[in-house]
């Protein structure tokens, strides 16, 4: 394969993931770790989509120590 080819495919993985988890997070989580966002719009949470989908491995992390300094 073509070293393209492997970024291309790295990209889109990340883009996928990303994607994926922003769902996850901003429409499930994002409550748990940020008391400001309780009750906050539906178009405030689609504002913070695609930040969410480019940030996604920050933000896992961020949300993994929040859950492991709130255990």
């Amino acid at each position: 394969m073509d070293v393209t080819v492997w970024l291309q495919w790295i990209a889109l993985m990340y883009v996928s993931i990303g994607i994926l988890f922003a769902i996850w997070f901003v429409f499930r989580s994002v409550d748990r770790m940020d008391d400001q966002m309780q009750g906050a719009s539906i178009m405030m949470r689609f504002i913070l989509f695609p930040a969410t989908a480019a940030l996604w491995p920050w933000l896992w992390q961020r949300w993994r120590n929040a859950k492991q300094r709130s255990s």
